[in-house]
């Protein structure tokens, strides 16, 4: 207690500031803080109140954070809505600092505000850089990892949370990113006039927007495309639609806010068409209309072109023509009721086609059943045998309906006589089968060969019949155990 004290040239009394060595000592120190830290601010953020302004939305902050005379100035209250302003001398100073460095390392920026004339402590440091951060006046770069441009990002808390984190990244200015005030207006009015979704004109606001809003539309879309999947012939997806969907995979893609935000000004027109289309056709693809599509497809592909393959469509050409004309348009489904008229049309007349070709089949076997019936024997058969006789033929039938579509009408037009001669022949077996047990004679057959031959003159028919005379002669003369079958 018996030397004197100075700072910085001037000798301070020491017993203005008590009689022990350790009070004196900690009252000069207090006495000259002000001249060291001629900016300093009394001031102290804890955890918890740094994790306020970290949060997704800010909700009931820490006075500390507001303006007026007791806080930083990080945040102004707006029509009952927090906006970081940053207005405060602290950050303001802080971003000066930042902007005239282009950039400064975390550790650095503490310790350029920790040490005089400042003596910000690391707390206060970080709540204006999370500030700063928050209303798109910094970004900062991790050692490792893309760039941080919002609290929302990926690994911004960490930055905050973790002291060597922080140290090792780069504090940087906000980076040109191309969205004017007037790209941001755009931006909100899609999202109002074609979500019905009103946000404000801030990045951070936007990108929220995308991440709830998007995943719905593309919901949407996977729900148009399993009504396109029921369509005939499945044709494409148009155009903006699937536009749309590669700008909402495009905007979803990082989880990041600038990013988000510059993809989505990227596309927006495409999101604006598409988004409008998407709701057009998820409107007009009602189930009726897309079964109307179906029946109208149906009646082209299957009772049209088989009534043109058997040359039974110029009834109904116009009719036809018609409904070509409605599926050919890029949207069938609009108007589709206006060719239900011709739709049945072209039914009816296959029905009636097919109808006539069922009949013709029908009277083509009652034909052959009726010659079985007529052959010498039959009548001996009983009705197990007369079933067994007959029912090749009956086999043989198509089993359809006028309005089946299968088989086709040219099969029943062109198949059914070959069966049937194939039914008649196996017929015709079985009853000679039948009556050999009960006669005890076998049946013969014996090829009369006089299919497709031609005649010039009775001669040539008499030297045909001898012909076959002799043949049959050669099988029956001194036979009484056999009968002759001529096919």
């Amino acid at each position: 207690m018996a030397g004197e004290i100075y700072f910085r040239g001037r000798r301070i009394e020491k017993g203005a500031h008590g009689v022990a060595f350790t009070t004196v000592l900690h009252g000069v120190g207090e006495s000259i803080l002000p001249e060291l830290f001629s900016r300093y601010v009394d001031m102290a953020v804890t955890p918890g109140e740094l994790n306020q302004l970290l949060e997704a939305t800010l909700s009931g902050p820490s006075t500390k954070f507001m303006s007026g005379p007791n806080g930083l100035g990080i945040l102004d209250l707006d029509a009952g809505k927090y906006i970081p302003t940053c207005a405060g001398e602290i950050p303001a100073r802080i971003l000066e600092y930042i902007r005239e460095n282009s950039g400064v390392a975390g550790a650095q920026l503490l310790t350029e505000f920790g040490r005089p004339p400042y003596g910000h402590p690391p707390d206060v440091v970080r709540a204006c850089l999370a500030g700063l951060l928050r209303a798109g006046k910094a970004r900062i770069r991790p050692e490792a990892g893309a760039e941080i441009t919002s609290v929302r990002d990926p690994g911004a808390k960490d930055m905050f949370q973790k002291d060597r984190e922080f140290k090792r990244s780069d504090i940087l200015p906000p980076a040109d990113q191309g969205i004017s005030a007037r790209d941001r207006v755009a931006i909100c009015k899609y999202f109002s006039t074609y979500l019905n979704v009103d946000i404000d004109r801030e990045n951070d606001a936007i990108a929220d927007a995308v991440f709830q809003q998007f995943p719905q539309q593309v919901t949407r879309i996977q729900e148009l495309e399993s009504k396109w999947n029921r369509l005939p012939h499945r044709p494409e997806l148009p155009g903006t639609i699937q536009k749309l969907r590669k700008a909402l995979e495009d905007c979803k893609r990082s989880r990041h806010v600038e990013p988000t935000v510059q993809a989505l000004k990227k596309h927006l027109d495409a999101l604006r068409d598409g988004t409008e289309q998407l709701g057009i056709q998820l409107a007009e693809l009602t189930d009726e209309n897309l079964n109307a599509v179906v029946r109208a497809m149906d009646a082209l592909d299957h009772q049209a072109a088989q009534l043109e393959a058997v040359g039974g469509a110029d009834a109904v050409a116009a009719a036809v023509a018609a409904v070509r004309k409605q599926l050919a348009g890029d949207r069938p489904w609009r108007e589709i009721g206006g060719v239900a008229a011709e739709i049945e049309a072209i039914k009816e007349r296959y029905r009636e086609v097919r109808l006539e070709l069922i009949g013709r089949q029908e009277a083509k076997a009652q034909e052959i059943r009726d010659r079985i019936k007529r052959r010498a024997g039959f009548e001996k058969l009983d009705g197990d045998g007369s079933h067994q006789v007959l029912r090749p033929i009956t086999e043989a039938l198509y089993d359809t309906t006028p309005e089946a579509v299968q088989p086709t009408l040219e099969a029943l037009r062109d198949s059914v006589a070959a069966r049937l001669r194939e039914a008649e022949e196996e017929a015709d077996g079985r009853l000679d089968d039948l009556l050999a047990r009960i006669t005890k004679q076998q049946v013969v057959k014996v090829r009369h060969n006089l299919n497709g031959r031609e005649f010039g003159s009775m001669e040539e028919v008499d030297a045909a019949l001898k012909e076959l005379r002799e043949r049959l002669a050669t099988r029956l003369e001194g036979r009484d155990d056999i009968r002759v079958r001529l096919v």
